[in-house]
């Protein structure tokens, strides 16, 4: 039973907590880092992905729609939560639309903010002509990349909801509608009191400096945002969305996310240590005979159907990896691939048909190529998240062919942070009961950690 509870205390747009929870948190919302520096405003005008953490007056500020995250590792360590919400936000009374997804409405109802998963096109346009409706007593401004894309919009919900919605751009304009369409520059120029509620119709789009800057004064407001679920996410990208809307609240099942799936296989290997340094690590990681060995026996066996993809229209596999010299060293272990390196417009390096079935691709190469005939991807390249390439054309659904990598904590840890992100792409994990769960945490803060508080707080 967990005894130490802590008080997350959250106000605006930002939430906080003590420091001394600081190695409980550190390597959830950074990758490999934590920047302290002066509160003041320069800092909050920052893009969020160089400033995730704020020290001041003893405690931890991070961005409140980070708030899931945190609370999700504290619990992990043994710590419990309570959380004061200080926030005023504006709130009017939800209409019942009878057309919306049940789902979408306890999303909207139950979170003042959050990221909302829905293809782009009909689909997405559908979800805010539903939102817009549910909350149809707020004015509400969704703001949009482009003055194309406002008008378009605009149109499609003035026709949806039965009423006038009006699309404004530039830096001077006034509008007496409830529901605005505008651009990036509208929303720098606008009034904060003039609305309830904001909605980012694209939230990949709208992570620049501009909208963040424009972000800040919306304190106490309904804020959503519209994200494409096929869209692979890095880790930075997901903490610069929560920062700027909120956490995952509703996915659409009709979005195409749904066509991926995810097997995981196990392989044997011993206990072993791995250099420090991630670069170092990564090319020994790449390097093993071992985890080589169970790569190719892993994609001979997809081809030769003793291990089973769950694909009825044959098998066109790929084989993603790192660098050129992991694909070399996985091709001399799989005569017939044909190793793919280097950009796509380099004219020595085209395929003139295409990507050839039976391919070990590079992730430069995978990434400029326009499209990419396959239904399997095994997924070689390790790391805490995947790359997978977006160009992806097949019949049926694609399966991803991943590695358990037991053998070193790291790089079980980095296997956990994977199979994290396919659940929450909500593509279906197979093989998940194999995966041994992770080491417990060393309750004592790291000493370099003990070392840069120190010295961050002599500093000061």
């Amino acid at each position: 039973m967990n005894s130490v509870i802590v008080n997350i205390q959250v106000s605006g747009r930002h939430a906080s907590l003590p420091l001394d929870c600081l190695s409980s948190v550190r390597d959830v919302l950074t990758r490999s880092y934590v920047a302290f520096v002066p509160w003041n405003a320069r800092v909050e005008h920052r893009r969020f992905g160089d400033t995730y953490l704020i020290q001041r007056d003893d405690r931890i500020w991070f961005p409140v729609g980070q708030l899931p995250r945190v609370r999700a590792a504290l619990e992990e360590a043994g710590i419990s939560t309570s959380v004061d919400d200080r926030r005023t936000v504006i709130s009017r009374t939800l209409v019942c639309a009878c057309d919306c997804d049940p789902r979408l409405s306890d999303a909207i109802r139950t979170h003042v903010c959050g990221v909302l998963q829905v293809s782009a096109g009909k689909l997405r346009l559908d979800a805010i002509a539903c939102l817009c409706d549910l909350l149809r007593q707020n004015r509400i401004f969704i703001s949009v990349a482009t003055r194309a894309k406002s008008q378009e919009i605009a149109s499609c919900l003035s026709r949806q909801l039965g009423e006038d919605v009006r699309y404004v751009s530039g830096g001077d304009w006034q509008s007496p509608t409830r529901v605005v369409v505008g651009t990036y520059r509208s929303l720098d120029t606008s009034d904060p009191a003039d609305w309830d509620v904001l909605v980012y119709e694209d939230v990949m789009q709208a992570s620049c400096d501009a909208t963040i800057d424009a972000r800040n004064a919306y304190d106490n407001h309904r804020i959503y945002g519209f994200i494409d679920p096929a869209k692979n996410r890095t880790k930075n990208q997901e903490l610069a969305h929560e920062a700027l809307v909120g956490p995952i609240i509703y996915h659409n099942e009709e979005s195409s996310g749904s066509r991926f799936r995810v097997q995981l296989i196990d392989y044997e290997h011993r206990v072993q240590e791995l250099p420090s340094s991630r670069r170092e690590r990564s090319k020994d990681v790449w390097g093993d005979d071992k985890r080589n060995h169970a790569i190719a026996c892993t994609a001979q066996g997809i081809m030769d159907r003793t291990i089973d993809v769950g694909s009825a229209w044959g098998v066109w596999p790929i084989i993603l990896v790192e660098t050129p010299q992991h694909a070399r060293a996985l091709g001399d272990l799989l005569p017939g691939w044909q190793v793919l390196t280097g950009q796509h417009n380099d004219a020595n390096l085209r395929c003139p048909s295409g990507v050839p079935e039976q391919s070990i691709m590079t992730m430069v190469r995978a990434a400029s190529e326009p499209m990419i005939v396959a239904n399997t991807i095994i997924y070689a390249a390790g790391g805490s998240y995947p790359k997978l390439p977006e160009g992806i054309a097949v019949r049926g659904d694609i399966t991803v062919v991943d590695f358990i990598d037991h053998w070193n904590s790291r790089l079980l840890k980095d296997t956990h942070h994977r199979v994290q992100w396919y659940a929450r792409a909500h593509w279906p994990v197979q093989g998940r009961a194999l995966l041994p769960p992770l080491p417990q945490p060393d309750a004592r803060p790291r000493r370099h950690q003990q070392d840069r508080t120190t010295e961050s707080t002599s500093r000061r």
